[in-house]
């Protein structure tokens, strides 16, 4: 550590004492620039379990998912290995770039796992042209079948996906892709959701659940300002055996808490109780 001149502290001790002489409204606050190369790298370094760094100087990654994909009983694995991919494909200006997922260790995936990771892939092959083609070969037999008939391969070019998925417990709608205003496709999957459980379900509380999801996705999910495209998906399930129904609606909008109103005092109140 290099020593300061006496010059140099004198300088330090008179502007500190300037400061703290200054109202506090007048008071300027220097924040550091972070390095967004350096950000990555310790964001890559924090998340190693799931990320693995193919050329270090192409600064190419790869992302391995973990054996239970679940928002139930592995909440902080699954989400941390999907947001992964929304971080590396959102990286505007820095050399940094998603080569690979790895989804060979998935033994268990449920409803709404597969459909944000579904919605997550199909925005990161929007963004290099629908070029993407998985690779199936060592995928889990279940998985493969629960994917398949979710709709998810239909992101990709059928001509490249050769596989056999085995029929599995599970009765899943195909995934639905719509945007703000779509209102109508609500009851398209009520629709779909009456074909594999059958009129057991209460119409209208489901048909409105529905339209609610999408009406917040239109005047709440996206900044107004936003460019990103402003879609949303959604599906269902109906398992034979323990006969429970899940309906899955996914946005990639910016969150309920980046969404409120700014007010003054209640930072000031979150400042006080922090």
């Amino acid at each position: 550590m290099k020593k300061i001149t006496f010059r140099e502290r004198q300088r330090i001790i008179s502007h500190n004492i300037q400061m703290r002489n200054l109202p506090t409204s007048k008071r300027v606050i220097i924040k550091h620039k972070i390095n967004p190369v350096l950000a990555i790298k310790k964001w890559v370094n924090d998340n190693q379990e799931f990320i693995s760094v193919l050329d270090s100087k192409k600064y190419t990654y790869s992302i391995t998912f973990p054996k239970r994909l679940n928002f139930s009983d592995n909440y902080q694995k699954s989400v941390r290995s999907i947001n992964s991919i929304r971080k590396l494909i959102g990286l505007n200006g820095v050399r940094h770039r998603l080569k690979n997922i790895n989804l060979n260790n998935i033994e268990n995936i449920s409803t709404s796992a597969s459909l944000v990771l579904t919605a997550e892939i199909d925005k990161w092959n929007d963004k290099v042209g629908r070029r993407l083609v998985p690779q199936t070969e060592e995928w889990n037999d279940s998985v493969k079948a629960q994917l398949s008939d979710l709709g998810f391969f239909e992101l990709f070019n059928f001509e490249k996906c050769n596989f056999e998925a085995k029929p599995t417990k599970l009765n899943i709608v195909k995934f639905i892709k719509g945007a703000p205003g779509d209102e109508k496709k609500a009851k398209y999957l009520r629709e779909k959701i009456e074909e594999i459980v059958g009129n057991r379900v209460k119409r209208p509380p489901l048909f409105q659940a529905l339209s609610e999801a999408i009406t917040n996705v239109t005047h709440h999910a996206y900044p107004q300002e936003s460019k990103i495209n402003k879609h949303w998906y959604m599906t269902a399930s109906f398992c034979d055996d323990t006969r429970e129904l899940k309906v899955a609606f996914y946005d990639q909008g910016i969150g309920i808490p980046s969404s409120l109103p700014r007010s003054k005092l209640w930072e000031r109140a979150k400042a006080y109780m922090s």
